[in-house]
């Protein structure tokens, strides 16, 4: 998984000190070594933001190009804007990649006003998809998650956002510098403080102990936390993330093959525990499937003869199946009912 840190307040003259020793601190002891990336609000508002390939703000010029040449993972490129820092909200990201690795990739995503300069900036641990909602300027994942933020906050995620995320978000709301924090009931999020008044949250103790914030539990699940500047208070809402499986039109086979693969999962697809139950039809609907079909005829007409047990996935009271043994295959929609191996 990635690795995500935010703090409500910091010494802007130290700054780059500490979002390097966070950096060092999740490539080294935590995994993440597909980018770095860093963001902050300027003293005018503006998104200060770094993105690094590894885990050095003066890379690439420090370092020979030719270094890429050798490096077991990673990219050689790095982009900042390094606009001067408020010591107010900053927000720190490690990056375990689940796509393609480049600084387009890299957290914090941002998204850009008409003109120069974001207006919005996250970083985000989980994989989500939407059907809304397409990567522009990436071909990250969590770059629909900022978009469906900006345009409709929490509510517009709810409706629209499937998957798992904790995420950290700067935007300039009602001329206020704001700093959003949430996570869902997937994602692992803990919360620090400092010296009783400065609040840090992070995947995990290491991360807070590292900026020397004390440890005193873990975020509720489905939570957003507001913080705004100036405020010495926050708010505390909850949300009801999207458990659907998408819309009825969308294929459930495909989008598990796919987010199987982000994941890093090879080899067949066991639909006896994918997706979850609650996504499942209930029992009335798979009887009368099965009595539409009996597919347990058409595996006795297939040319292999060695099976596992069959498994079927019905969709959102679609007449759409999935049947997976050791050796055979039926996919739908239906009533195609044919075997891929064999074409019964």
């Amino acid at each position: 998984m990635c690795q995500i840190l935010c703090i409500t307040k910091h010494n802007p003259e130290k700054r780059d000190e500490l979002i390097l020793s966070v950096w060092h601190h999740m490539a080294y002891t935590g995994g993440q070594h597909d980018g770095f990336g860093a963001a902050w609000f300027s003293p005018d508002g503006q998104i200060g933001y770094h993105k690094s390939s590894v885990p050095m703000l003066n890379y690439p010029t420090g370092l020979p190009g030719k270094v890429a040449k050798f490096l077991k993972k990673g990219f050689f490129d790095a982009e900042s804007n390094d606009v001067p820092s408020d010591g107010g909200f900053l927000i720190i990201h490690g990056r375990n990649a689940t796509c393609q690795i480049n600084v387009d990739n890299t957290h914090p995503m941002l998204v850009w006003g008409q003109e120069d300069g974001p207006i919005a900036a996250m970083v985000h641990n989980g994989v989500v998809r939407s059907y809304k909602y397409k990567p522009k300027d990436s071909t990250c994942d969590s770059e629909m998650l900022i978009q469906a933020y900006v345009f409709g906050g929490m509510a517009e995620v709810e409706k629209e956002i499937y998957g798992s995320y904790g995420f950290m978000h700067l935007q300039l709301i009602n001329d206020k510098k704001t700093l959003h924090v949430a996570k869902d009931s997937k994602a692992k999020l803990h919360c620090g403080i400092i010296n009783g008044t400065i609040f840090s949250f992070a995947t995990t103790e290491s991360l807070l102990d590292k900026v020397g914030a004390s440890h005193v539990g873990e975020v509720q699940d489905n939570n957003i936390i507001t913080f705004v500047e100036d405020d010495p208070d926050f708010v505390v809402n909850t949300f009801v993330p999207n458990l659907s499986y998408g819309p009825p039109s969308y294929s459930p086979i495909l989008q598990d093959w796919q987010d199987r693969q982000a994941f890093g999962v090879d080899g067949r697809v066991n639909h006896t525990s994918w997706p979850p139950k609650t996504m499942e039809a209930d029992a009335a609907l798979a009887k009368a499937i099965d009595e539409a079909v009996n597919a347990d005829d058409l595996i006795k007409q297939c040319s292999v003869t060695e099976f596992g047990e069959i498994n079927r996935v019905y969709h959102n009271g679609l007449r759409t199946s999935y049947i997976q043994t050791t050796n055979h295959r039926l996919s739908s929609p239906w009533p195609s009912n044919q075997c891929s191996f064999c074409s019964i």
